[in-house]
């Protein structure tokens, strides 16, 4: 049995003229284009991760944590399941300064409302 994903959301948009900022020291950190970050937080909510290994989902989430950016940890949708657009809005996610350890993580569904267009790659690097 493959090991539960979870994916990190932005559950309160940053303001305007704190997304440059923002940007450079999430970037700094996760070792990426500032320029992708700036998409990632530009006037939006919704996932920045596509579903990841909790220990990775956790890390990243410190880093946006850290930032100032509002975000939750949230269990991924199982694979192949998708929230039908009509379903009404998803589950509210438990937002705070740092998210839940891996165990501890809220159960609830990925919100349909999130895309994962610019997400941080769904891959090991160790963040």
């Amino acid at each position: 049995m493959s090991e539960r994903r979870f994916v990190v959301e932005i559950t309160h948009p940053v303001p305007a003229e704190e997304v440059a900022g923002v940007a450079a020291l999430v970037a700094q950190r996760l070792d990426m284009d500032p320029q992708r970050i700036v998409t990632l937080l530009s006037g939006r909510v919704g996932a920045v991760t596509k579903a990841v290994l909790p220990d990775k989902a956790i890390a990243i989430a410190d880093v946006f944590s850290a930032a100032g950016v509002q975000v939750a940890v949230l269990p991924a949708a199982p694979q192949g399941a998708q929230r039908a657009a009509g379903d009404g809005p998803g589950p509210e996610p438990t937002a705070g300064p740092t998210p839940p350890p891996a165990a501890e993580a809220p159960r609830a569904e990925q919100r349909g409302d999130a895309d994962d267009r610019g997400a941080v790659p769904d891959d090991d690097a160790g963040y």
